[in-house]
């Protein structure tokens, strides 16, 4: 089965926020296809009226352009709560990179995101980076790569709390687990770490588990979980997530 390209469509989904910090990941979004050019768009979301007015969509796409030992990588993501029409929360980011080399030895990489959070009382966080990634294990039923660079970030924020501009440490570990011919895994975790500040920590966690359906349908649940050692403006440390959905092939 193929799923490096997909769709998503979120049947339920739960999550844990309150005035925690929302989660942001780019990894999954960025699997390597099977040819030269992939293509990846999803939508989910529920509307409600009548005694209720509620809207929550999510939107996501990513494209990924090949030429072997070269990738061009995009991706970006939106999302928008609204109750009787006004904003609950609302996130959106875009995300371009570069990668160059061979991963199964050493691949180079840079990267440039924009992104938005009002949840994070964020108008703008602006990342710019590059690092290194090697594939360690590549087998038919596993993965694993580790990632490690660094990157300058610029924070905005619409409450009483200065801009901050911090360059960060980040070294991330991905990869997938075919369980069964019918069952994978995929998981990525990193640390986060301000150079200046390692009080200033931010942690990741995320796993997706597929179960086969049909031949290009599978179900799906997420989990994701994000720590930050130094929230601002007195938000929560911890986020929580999880989405039940389906995955659509799209090769």
């Amino acid at each position: 089965m193929k799923y490096a390209c997909v769709a998503l469509i979120g049947a339920s989904c739960w999550t844990w926020s309150g005035q925690a910090q929302t989660i942001v990941n780019t990894e999954t979004l960025m699997l390597k296809g099977d040819s030269g050019f992939v293509w990846t768009a999803g939508v989910s979301g529920d509307v409600s009226m009548g005694n209720s007015d509620v809207f929550d969509v999510t939107a996501d796409w990513g494209l990924t352009k090949d030429w072997g030992s070269t990738a061009v990588k995009l991706t970006g993501s939106w999302n928008r709560l609204a109750k009787d029409g006004t904003s609950i929360q609302s996130s959106a980011f875009t995300h371009l990179r570069l990668e160059q080399g061979d991963v199964d030895k050493l691949q180079g990489f840079g990267f440039a995101q924009v992104s938005s959070n009002d949840v994070l009382l964020m108008t703008s966080r602006n990342l710019a980076g590059a690092g290194v990634k090697h594939r360690f294990l590549n087998t038919e039923r596993a993965m694993l790569a580790v990632s490690w660079g660094g990157f300058w970030e610029v924070e905005t924020y619409n409450a009483e709390v200065p801009d901050a501009r911090i360059l960060r440490n980040s070294l991330i570990l991905s990869g997938r687990w075919k369980v069964t011919e019918s069952i994978s895994v995929r998981y990525t975790t990193y640390a986060q770490t301000d150079f200046r500040n390692f009080d200033d920590t931010r942690l990741f966690f995320e796993c997706s588990w597929d179960a086969a359906v049909a031949e290009h349908v599978a179900f799906e649940w997420n989990l994701a979980l994000r720590w930050d050692g130094e929230p601002h403006a007195g938000l929560e440390p911890l986020d929580i997530g999880s989405t039940v959905g389906l995955r659509f092939g799209l090769e």
